[in-house]
């Protein structure tokens, strides 16, 4: 019948005869997401405890790779917060200049172009997850005049390596295994003098700790 077929993930606001009454639907699909972003920082927190205390039994019981594996988890997972955390910002900011939008309306009676509402919407399409929001917003923003262009797709790379942040991440498992008094204590403490473990992995060392704390 030719009826567009509309994403249930995007927005359904229409730009109408009332600018005021499309920004305060803009602004609910922006509350909307933050709501979503929340609850998946939530989420992953509450993953990553979980994880650091799996990283520390597998410390206690020398098992080093299964540790790092699992290291390497909580650092995947931190990025993620942190690329949320910054998408949340973002839609901090594009509230900011619907409001401002909003002020405008009521002493000029019309929209105006805004060109850092783009800059916030492309930054928050980096989320897989807020693309076809920003994308249907920018679409509806270039009708109201708002904006010149759609939002880009471009996403984040999420391809990197993680050896050596994730070796990071075991040595401050071990620190709160330890307490930070590990940090307090020559290392040399721990090995007899002239032995062959003289010239151990400082890192090895430290496990040894744990272990003998455990």
């Amino acid at each position: 019948m030719g009826n567009e077929q509309t994403s249930p993930s995007q927005p359904t606001t229409t730009v109408g005869n009332d600018p005021k009454d499309t920004i305060r639907a803009w602004k609910r699909t922006i509350r909307r997401s933050q709501r979503d972003i929340d609850k998946q920082i939530r989420g992953i927190d509450g993953a990553v405890l979980k994880t650091k205390k799996e990283v520390e039994e597998c410390l206690k019981r020398g098992d080093q790779t299964n540790a790092k594996t699992l290291a390497k988890e909580i650092v995947t997972s931190k990025k993620a917060m942190e690329r949320l955390y910054t998408a949340s910002a973002h839609l901090d900011s594009i509230t900011s200049e619907l409001e401002h939008q909003y002020a405008l309306i009521r002493t000029t009676k019309a929209m105006q172009s805004a060109g850092d509402i783009l800059k916030h919407m492309n930054a928050c399409c980096k989320l897989p997850e807020l693309q076809s929001t920003m994308q249907e917003l920018s679409r509806e923003m270039m009708k109201a005049g708002i904006v010149e262009e759609m939002v880009n797709e471009t996403m984040d790379d999420m391809d990197e390596d993680l050896d050596e942040e994730a070796d990071a991440e075991v040595e401050k498992v071990v620190e709160s295994i330890l307490d930070g008094s590990f940090d307090k204590a020559p290392t040399k403490s721990l090995v007899s003098p002239g032995s062959e473990t003289s010239e151990e992995d400082p890192l090895e060392k430290r496990l040894a700790a744990v272990r003998a704390s455990g």
